[in-house]
């Protein structure tokens, strides 16, 4: 399995990085296009959105680059699964001493691991472009009450950072599943692009699913308070809060986001756990059983 990871690793590794860096450098030109942050005696932050017709074009075109970035990303890992049944590759992988469930395996790493470096290295140039580009007086006054109005607890950190990692997980699997699926459904296809629909499909029933059990029962773990936090009731209370400059008003908004990222919904996470386990011995049986090089 490691050795497979390596090679895929090794093989993909310019085109991520291009991909890598073209939506780096996207991101640096949103910062000195973007609008500019300023201040005033009161330490009041605001934006101050000034630029040419030029500027403005080139920022547009910045943000599309950022966001084709994230979808050469997604390509860039599911053509990576690809290969292993529509090119000569196909051949080699089944002669190699190797399992089903290891390749499986080598894929959502290799998934992991290119979404991982892409979340760190956009977020280290968003928080180098912050310090260089805004005043720092401004950053430190957002920065701070950024973090009094969320108050996350450490646990809280834990949980949401195993929710990403849940919800990616989620995704890179249909994604497999749905190239498998595609492969021994249409065994006479050359390119196998009907996986594109079959995750569409897949991906929007058990958000469907997840959504509809979610509102019925709109319930998370919240690690502040008596344990669970009721959604429809924080949501109401916070519609109910009148918007004004006073010290009440910030404190119910703060109160309501301390609320919300302080707790865990339970049944979007609990759905995307049960996804992952049938999706992945499922693809695994397909894999092993119907799928013919």
């Amino acid at each position: 399995m490691l050795k497979l990871l390596k090679h895929d690793l090794k093989n993909s590794s310019k085109s991520g990085f291009i991909i890598l860096s073209l939506g780096l450098i996207a991101n640096i030109l949103v910062y000195y296009l973007g609008p500019k942050v300023t201040d005033t005696v009161n330490e009041n932050f605001y934006f101050n959105i000034s630029g040419s017709t030029l500027s403005s074009i080139l920022l547009g075109f910045s943000i599309l680059v950022i966001f084709g970035a994230v979808i050469g990303l997604f390509y860039l890992i599911i053509s990576t699964f690809r290969k292993d049944y529509y090119s000569d590759r196909a051949y080699l992988m089944a002669t190699l001493p190797v399992t089903s469930k290891d390749i499986l395996n080598s894929k959502i790493l290799f998934g992991l691991i290119w979404t991982l470096i892409f979340m760190v290295s956009f977020f280290l140039v968003n928080l180098i472009s912050v310090f260089i580009v805004f005043d720092m007086s401004n950053f430190v006054y957002a920065f701070r009450t950024l973090t009094q109005a969320f108050d996350m607890k450490f646990i809280s950190l834990v949980f949401w950072t195993l929710d990403w990692i849940i919800s990616t997980l989620t995704v890179l699997l249909i994604a497999y599943f749905s190239v498998v699926a595609t492969k021994a459904l249409f065994k006479e296809s050359k390119t196998g692009y009907w996986w594109i629909l079959i995750f569409i499909l897949v991906s929007d029933t058990i958000a469907f699913i997840s959504n509809k059990i979610f509102l019925a029962i709109p319930k998370g773990f919240s690690f502040v308070g008596d344990g669970i936090v009721d959604y429809n009731s924080a949501f109401l209370n916070f519609s109910k809060i009148e918007p004004n400059t006073g010290a009440e008003f910030f404190k119910d908004v703060n109160t309501f986001l301390n609320q919300i990222f302080n707790s865990i919904p339970i049944i979007p996470m609990t759905i995307n756990i049960l996804a992952i386990v049938v999706i992945y011995f499922v693809t695994i049986k397909i894999m092993d059983k119907k799928i013919d090089i």
